[in-house]
């Protein structure tokens, strides 16, 4: 029975096997009568030659069916063994497993082989889905990884992207996100290789959700996943020219409770890649895509309420030491021409008693220039609580037209002083308060004039200069200059480099405000005493 031609025959189909006989002297083949059937072929349709056999092997599996023959006849060893594809007429992939024996004359020379062919596709099958099955599932823990440690999305998509496209294989992924308040999904990252002449271009690409033939599209309307395994008989496809290769798509909706944050869009070069299995990894894998990206959100707005409050606790923190300084500032400053008073009204009636009608037209005198004090010093101070507080509508004017407005405001001491001013010519348009702007740099021309010294050719400069991409402003003259050890405390309230020197040290502290409050910074460049001084200052990015 075991020898029975049918019976072996019968086992032979059973088991998915065929067997082979080749004469290596003459190159002859004989093969079993159900080798047609075990290669997939029609009857009748293989040649049954090694060169037919040779043909139907994969293309990258030829030369290891060549070295693996090469090796068994020259070697010592009888046995022959090798796992190999098959392409079938139709396209599919089968499986095989080779083994054979190698014959061997009375020289050693091989003379013959002779083995089997058995159809292995169901247990490859089993082992390559098992063995992408664990790539799918250590990818979507790497991502996780990757999540809970990169909290930028600018970092962590592109990360994300080059993972899921290796690891499994893919064409090409591309991430998109929502944008809910144009009803568009952006692309985030995109796999291109470095040097792809898509790479940052393709990333800028947006698809509005009217847009519906795309499977992107698609998948974020239904909330599911959409796949479409043969592009080619899959009607309205929107195919991508960049991506010319591709043969199957899968796009998954990235969601976190109700809220569409995106799609996950896989591609493949291969048809039908995308299985009921692959597809369900994939909805884990844009879960915790999605999931990342919100805490990333978060974590990105609660860094950002952060540092708003920091901002405004120093801000705060400045303010009060501001008021601190002010409060002690005032309190000091106003006192004194209380004290004055007082003591000069004691004086006042001595001299109405004595009846020194001198004296007392004297200390009234004394009482009355005290009393002016106190006025400018109240009238200065509400105008700088006044700043800040009432701002007039922002204009684009020349700065060039506000240095001569704030020129002619002081005509009378420059023409006194014999200065010379020069303005730049084509000052740059800024958007300011005209009237607050012009008030800021009237100070800084008469401070200039004021403090010229004995210089006998006196000159003020208006104009502006780059400090990279930044607009500087300045006014500057060759005065007498500010010893750098004091250039901090000239803006200071009520404080004069000069105790005799005329007004109540309140300009600059005024001008700093104006400054400020366009969202600018002032600050004094001088080299010392009779060295001249520049005050400059910045104006923010858009206005100037």
């Amino acid at each position: 029975m075991a020898s029975d031609p049918t019976s072996i025959k019968f086992a032979l189909e059973a088991a998915q096997m065929a067997t082979w006989d080749w004469d290596i002297q003459t190159n002859q083949v004989e093969w079993s009568d159900n080798i047609e059937v075990v290669l997939g072929l029609s009857p009748g349709t293989f040649a049954k030659t090694s060169a037919a056999y040779y043909d139907l092997v994969y293309p990258e599996d030829q030369p290891l069916l060549t070295q693996a023959i090469r090796k068994a006849l020259r070697g010592r060893k009888s046995r022959y063994h090798l796992e190999h594809r098959l392409r079938r007429p139709d396209g599919s992939i089968r499986w095989l497993i080779v083994r054979g024996k190698v014959e061997r004359n009375e020289t050693g020379w091989a003379t013959r082989m002779a083995g089997i062919l058995t159809d292995i596709t169901i247990r490859k099958t089993t082992e390559l889905a098992f063995s992408r099955r664990v790539t799918e599932l250590q990818t979507v823990a790497e991502v996780s990884s990757a999540a809970a440690t990169i909290l930028d999305p600018a970092e962590l998509l592109p990360e994300v992207v080059q993972l899921t496209q290796h690891r499994f294989g893919l064409y090409h992924v591309h991430i998109f996100l929502h944008e809910a308040e144009n009803s568009t999904l952006s692309i985030a990252a995109c796999g291109w290789a470095k040097d792809s002449p898509h790479r940052g271009t393709h990333e800028k690409r947006s698809i509005p959700l009217n847009h519906k033939q795309s499977v992107v599209v698609q998948a974020a309307l239904t909330r599911q996943p959409v796949v479409v395994n043969n592009v080619h008989t899959h009607n309205n496809w929107l195919a991508n020219p960049a991506l010319p290769d591709t043969q199957s798509e899968l796009a998954v909706p990235m969601i976190v409770g109700e809220t569409l944050i995106g799609i996950l869009d896989a591609q493949s070069e291969q048809i039908d890649y995308f299985t009921p299995e692959t597809v369900s990894v994939y909805t884990t894998l844009a879960s915790q895509i999605a999931i990342a990206i919100q805490n990333a959100r978060l974590h990105s707005q609660a860094n950002n309420t952060l540092t708003q409050l920091e901002a405004a606790i120093q801000e705060l923190e400045k303010k009060n030491a501001e008021l601190e300084r002010f409060t002690y500032t005032v309190s000091h400053d106003l006192k004194s021409p209380l004290i004055t008073m007082r003591g000069f009204l004691g004086f006042l009636k001595q001299d109405a008693e004595s009846g020194n009608m001198t004296r007392f037209q004297n200390d009234l005198g004394r009482i009355v220039d005290a009393t002016n004090k106190m006025q400018r010093l109240l009238e200065d101070l509400l105008e700088l609580s006044r700043i800040g507080r009432i701002i007039n509508t922002p204009l684009v004017i020349p700065f060039e037209t506000i240095a001569w407005e704030a020129v002619a405001q002081v005509t009378g001491r420059i023409v006194e002083r014999g200065v010379q001013v020069n303005v730049m010519a084509d000052l740059p348009l800024v958007k300011v308060d005209q009237q607050r702007m012009v008030e800021a740099v009237q100070n800084l021309v008469d401070n200039a004039a004021k403090f010229m010294g004995d210089q006998p050719h006196p000159v003020i400069e208006i104009g502006t200069y780059q400090d990279g991409e930044k607009t500087v402003f300045y006014v500057s003259d060759n005065g007498i200059g500010i010893d750098p050890r004091y250039h901090d405390k000239i803006f200071g309230l009520f404080d004069k480099l000069d105790a005799q020197s005329e007004g109540t040290g309140v300009g600059l502290s005024l001008v700093k405000r104006i400054i400020e409050i366009h969202g600018g910074k002032i600050w004094v460049q001088s080299d010392g005493i009779n060295r001249g001084t520049r005050f400059c200052f910045t104006l923010p990015a858009g206005t100037a």
